[in-house]
């Protein structure tokens, strides 16, 4: 029902109303709206449509959004053809290239200037960094801010500091000759050397043949006035400068002289027959030849043909047939009653007291009719391990058993007696290395302070032991 009387309105509307049945108007919206109000034809026009520009002038946005024609002014301008050119940075005027406008030389911060921008006078530049291009084409760098003070030098000279501060540059040096040092606020020149000397003289010029080069009182190397005062050699009062060839010099009396000689090579002759003498080598005594001590107060010293006595650091007896005596270094070689070596070692060999003729161990068949008193060997106390015997030791040895341990057998061909004594905790002896039968003698116990004598021998590589009680 109410849909049928509003469609009846809108009938009776427009049936009654001629501007709906031919044109829709509607209100205009202003420029630029976005809103879902009708667009009317005016609106569309003026949001599509170009107003016309004057000329010289630009088209310029307004508070309502539209674009609207305005004149160049101020800092900028435009000329017919679009071409818009301007002359001024927020109303102060610059020129075209930096290269004469000093005066807004300061608004540049940023970029890169191509050489030859900037000129006039700039001070308090800073923050420049490290200058590694370009020429410096500005005044010289004073002596106190750095530089040297000048523009140019002599080819081969040398800068010097003519004041405190101030820098020049010397004439030409001569090649390989030495500087020589002018004193404050000259400059250095050039010195001189004579011959092959390393000593240089101050004055300039050539020097003069078979001079020398000398200190004078002043300290100063200058070149001699004659000869060579005070070279060559000198003996007492005689100073000889130069020599003839073919001479010798010889003591004349305390003074030098020379002496013609003849032949060549490692054979002269003098040419007048000299007079020898025979060197006095001092005179021999009892105890001394020349300070040299000999050590027996009676006797002779006899060196048998072809015998050489040499004493260094050891003394060697040496000849032409291979025998020979020698005494070790630090050992001296006394004859007396007895012969005794001794030395500062601590070591001493001293032989028997009356005619006895010495043994050797390394020789076979020797006749022995004397005796000797050993020194038993002791092997202290044995508890435990294995105790291998070394008969080399001695030939008498003894040890204190005082619990199990194993007797080994020697390592070497040799023969020797062991007295083994029981200690309070005596163990059993186990014997190793032996070749032996069911008869090894008395049996060993553990008995506290019962002895027992173990001889032990090795022969050809078998060995053997036979123990006998003490008790």
């Amino acid at each position: 029902m109410l849909k049928r009387l509003l469609l009846s309105l809108v009938i009776i509307a427009g049936l009654s109303a001629p501007a709906l049945a031919q044109n829709c108007t509607a209100p205009t919206p202003p420029p630029g709206d976005s809103s879902n109000r009708c667009a009317t034809t005016a609106f569309v026009t003026g949001a599509i449509s170009t107003p016309a520009l004057p000329l010289n002038q630009i088209f310029v946005g307004n508070a309502g959004g539209l674009a609207t024609a305005a004149l160049m002014n101020g800092d900028c301008s435009i000329i017919s053809g679009g071409t818009i050119t301007c002359t001024k940075t927020n109303g102060v005027s610059f020129a075209p290239s930096a290269t004469t406008d000093a005066t807004n030389a300061t608004n540049i911060i940023t970029g890169s200037l191509p050489a030859g921008r900037l000129g006039g006078a700039y001070t308090g530049v800073s923050g420049v960094g490290n200058l590694t291009v370009g020429t410096w084409n500005a005044t010289t760098i004073s002596v106190g801010s750095g530089g040297t003070g000048i523009t140019s030098g002599t080819s081969g000279g040398v800068l010097y500091f003519s004041g405190t501060g101030t820098a020049a540059s010397s004439s030409a040096l001569t090649a390989n000759l030495p500087v020589i040092g002018g004193g404050a606020g000259s400059a250095p020149s050039v010195g001189t050397r004579s011959g092959n000397t390393t000593a240089f003289v101050t004055t300039t010029g050539a020097q003069t043949a078979g001079r020398c080069v000398e200190i004078d009182a002043s300290g100063n190397h200058v070149q001699s006035a004659s000869g060579c005062a005070g070279g060559g050699i000198t003996i007492g009062s005689t100073t000889i400068i130069s020599g003839t060839t073919t001479r010798i010099l010889y003591d004349n009396a305390g003074l030098l002289g020379e002496y013609t000689i003849t032949g060549g090579g490692t054979v002269v002759a003098m040419q007048t027959s000299p007079t020898l003498i025979t060197p006095n080598i001092g005179t021999a005594t009892a105890n001394t030849i020349n300070g040299l001590t000999i050590t027996a107060s009676t006797g002779t010293l006899t060196l048998s043909n072809g015998k050489t006595l040499t004493a260094t650091t050891s003394g060697t007896l040496a000849g032409s047939d291979t025998w020979t005596l020698s005494i070790a270094a630090l050992k001296t070689l006394t004859a007396s009653n007895t012969i005794t070596l001794a030395g500062t070692d601590g070591t001493t060999w001293t032989g028997p007291s009356t005619n006895a003729t010495l043994a050797a161990l390394n020789i076979a068949s020797q006749t022995l009719t004397g005796g000797a008193i050993v020194t038993a060997a002791n092997l202290g106390t044995v508890s435990s391990g294995t105790t291998t015997i070394n008969c080399g030791t001695s030939p008498l040895q003894f040890l204190t058993n005082n619990g199990a341990f194993t007797l080994a057998a020697p390592t070497n061909d040799s023969s020797c007696i062991v007295l083994t004594t029981n200690g309070a905790s005596a163990g059993a002896i186990t014997f190793s290395g032996f070749s032996v039968g069911g008869a090894t003698g008395d049996a060993l116990t553990t008995t506290n302070t019962q002895k027992f004598s173990i001889h032990i021998w090795r022969v050809n590589g078998t060995s053997g032991y036979r123990v006998a009680a003490h008790q």
